[in-house]
């Protein structure tokens, strides 16, 4: 994992390195959530915030790659859903 976080939380540097592990492009990320690539840039520039939502999902999302075998991680990038199919995930 990253680092030790609150679940709601992610500052910009903690959302480019988690981006950077799990090898997504912000390009990569906005397509999965069904949003503006301009919007993930913000989120990683520090421009806006990263929303609870989608830390707390980013964080379970490293806490799960974190427990993957390493034969198996370079299948997150293939293996991602898009968000908007996710039960739960808000926009």
């Amino acid at each position: 994992m990253v680092e030790s976080h609150p679940r709601d939380e992610m500052t910009d540097a903690q959302f480019r390195a988690l981006l950077a592990r799990l090898d997504w492009s912000g390009h990569l990320l906005a397509e999965l959530m069904g949003r503006a690539p301009r919007l993930i840039r913000d989120w990683a520039s520090g421009a806006k915030p990263v929303p609870a939502d989608v830390a707390a999902w980013l964080w379970r999302l490293d806490e799960a790659w974190a427990a993957m075998p390493r034969s198996k991680r370079g299948a997150t990038r293939d293996a991602a859903l898009p968000l908007r199919q996710v039960e739960g995930f808000s926009r």
